[in-house]
């Protein structure tokens, strides 16, 4: 995947997936681009990273940013997922299980999320989270994460463990039969 997106292999590429509406917010996660962006140069090295920005409507319409890359609606968002090296979740509202991020979770892909829906219960102590809007604290999180290759590697093992053990379809196969009595 990183071939055809012409990146090299030591490059961060920071993924969003969801489609264009109010509720994703990708106004704060433009903003927090914009602060992880003007935050590269106080990391040794420069590291290269990459903003994936994937979904419905999802255009290069929104920013003229460089450091993002608009891959509109995808069929192939699992080969996508394990290229990525962490997901950001900026929704406003409106969320439940937020899928994307079990999904990334269960991919070994660490994620910083705001606090919406159960976001923050599903990534636990195994990302970020962050308040609804906070552009200021999705970039930082976003920073500590790139500026650190083996926390990101530790927290998305972490994650697919917790992934496995409180959401295969096994525990809540069994969590549903006992909640219902059988």
């Amino acid at each position: 995947f990183r071939k055809e997106l012409n990146v090299s292999e030591s490059a961060i590429l920071i993924g969003h997936i969801s489609r264009l509406h109010p509720m994703k917010d990708h106004t704060t996660l433009l903003r927090a681009i914009e602060r992880v962006v003007d935050g590269l140069s106080d990391i040794v090295g420069k590291q290269e990273v990459l903003f994936l920005l994937i979904g419905h409507g999802v255009t290069s319409e929104l920013s003229k940013n460089s450091a993002i890359r608009f891959l509109g609606e995808r069929i192939d968002v699992p080969r996508i997922m394990s290229a990525l090296d962490i997901v950001v979740s900026s929704s406003a509202w409106g969320e439940g299980f937020p899928n994307v991020i079990g999904e990334a979770m269960a991919s070994e892909v660490p994620c910083v999320v705001t606090d919406v829906g159960d976001s923050a219960y599903i990534v636990g102590k195994y990302g970020r989270v962050c308040l609804i809007g906070d552009d200021q604290c999705i970039a930082s999180s976003l920073l500590q994460l790139i500026g650190n290759k083996q926390e990101r590697k530790k927290i998305g093992k972490r994650a697919r463990i917790r992934i496995e053990e409180n959401y295969s379809m096994d525990k809540i196969k069994k969590e549903y039969l006992k909640e219902w009595g059988f």
